[in-house]
Order: C-alpha cells, then structure tokens, then sequence
C-alpha cells in the first residue's frame, strides 16, 4: 500500500483586540518635575481597575464608561510638562509597543490635551501611518479622578510605534497658561501573526523529514483529531522509513 502525506496551514483565531501598555516612553517636552515623568503614561499609575497587559480585552474593559483613574497626591499619578504660555504646538510622545501589532485604537486617560494627532510607524524614521486627528475633552476640573477617552483610527494601523503628537492644549481654567497633563495611554492590539508553513520531503534513505514553522499537528485522517507531534519538536521532524503509516497528514499552527 502505497504511503500518502498531507500537508494543511492553519492559524489560531485571534481572540479580539487587547489592551498593551508601551514598553516605553519617550517626549520632547520637559517634565514639570521629577514627580510626573513621561513613563507615568504606560506604568499603570492611577488606573483604578488594573488590567492584565497583552490579555485584557479592549472592548470589554472600556464596555464599562467609568473606568477611572486618579491624579494621586499633588497629581503624582500623572504626567505633567512644564508651564507652557502659548496652546498652539505643544510637542510629541512617542510610545515603543516592544513588536509590530495591528492596532485600531488608544485609549487615554487625558486632563489638558486639546487636539492631538495619532500616527503609526512600523520604524522610526519610516512611513507615517495618520490614524487620525482627535479633539479631546477638557477634564482638568475633574482633579482628582477622571474617565478615559477613546481614540477610534480611522483604519487598522500596524506598527512597533505610536506617536502622540500634541497640537495644543487647554489653558488652565481662569488663567492664559497651562501644563500638558495625562493619566494613562493604552492600545487595542493584535499580533501580527505570520503564517505557518510546512513541507514534506522523501529522502534517499525512506525516511520522511518535515519541515515546518510554528506548532506540527499530525492525524491519519484529515477530516479527524490532529493533535501535537510527541516532543514538540521545532523547525523539523523525521519520520523513519520502518514507523511510515499507510497514510499520514500534517498541519503547523501558527502560535
């Protein structure tokens, strides 16, 4: 009976977008002091329910519209710049997601941002990707505890770096200056998945090596239960010419 192989490519489903906090952050604009410093923006600080980061579903978490977060003590929480006198061009924070995901929206826990522009880079210094321009509400009254707002892109976006750039800001209410101040930045991704291949070669010996990236599933029938190759192998596995079962398929699922 002569030996029959299949191969079949599969990825697992995503889940739905998930929130991901930056693994850094980066401005050109001075902190007003070194109790609100930029990286305020992705530590977590001040949000009053906490978030599992990469696990999260974006959707259901911000279901919920009183998601707040807290200034903390002499706003501490926050990131705050220095004075600034004039509300046209403000500056620009740029956030490192550590990978290239898709993503199709942020969500900010904002005080005094005005109006920001969201672009999206899969490389610093290449191709800007424009999500979007975005007027956001002046929460500045709301002094201890504040509601996020989201940022919905005009088109999903993918990218390793998102940056905020901010055109101007409100003044401080009663007076003609103001402070760039911000609670919490999130983004709604997804991996960027590739695909998973595989390949089946006869070699001279009998023996039958495949060769594959991601998870190698096996079934002696292809409409029934693939399961794990014993031992989990990576990149290759080999099947000797005396274990070679009438018929045989493969399958790599992406991880």
């Amino acid at each position: 009976m002569p030996v029959v192989f299949g191969i079949v490519f599969t990825i697992n489903p995503a889940l739905g977008q998930v929130m991901l906090s930056p693994i850094s952050a980066a401005t050109d604009l001075v902190p007003y002091d070194s109790t609100v410093p930029v990286e305020n923006l992705i530590n977590h600080s001040g949000v009053t329910t906490p978030f599992t980061n990469g696990m999260t579903l974006f959707d259901t978490y911000f279901a919920d519209p009183n998601q707040f977060a807290t200034s903390g003590n002499n706003g501490t929480n926050n990131w705050q710049s220095e004075l600034a006198s004039g509300f046209g061009f403000q500056g620009i924070v740029e956030f490192d997601l550590g990978a290239v995901y898709k993503i199709n929206q942020l969500a900010i826990w904002n005080k005094s941002l005005s109006n920001v522009t969201v672009v999206v880079l899969e490389d610093l210094g290449g191709t800007e990707q424009v999500a979007g321009n975005f007027t956001l509400p002046d929460q500045q009254s709301a002094f201890f505890s504040y509601r996020f707002t989201l940022l919905p892109f005009n088109t999903t976006c993918e990218g390793r770096y998102v940056r905020l750039v901010i055109n101007s800001i409100y003044p401080v209410p009663g007076f003609n200056f103001g402070y760039v101040i911000a609670g919490e930045v999130v983004a709604s991704v997804l991996p960027v998945i590739a695909a998973p291949t595989v390949s089946v070669l006869l070699e001279t010996n009998g023996d039958v090596t495949v060769k594959f990236t991601g998870t190698l599933q096996t079934s002696t029938d292809i409409s029934g239960t693939f399961t794990n190759v014993p031992g989990n192998p990576s990149d290759s596995y080999t099947l000797p010419k005396a274990s070679l079962q009438p018929q045989q398929f493969f399958r790599a699922q992406g991880n």
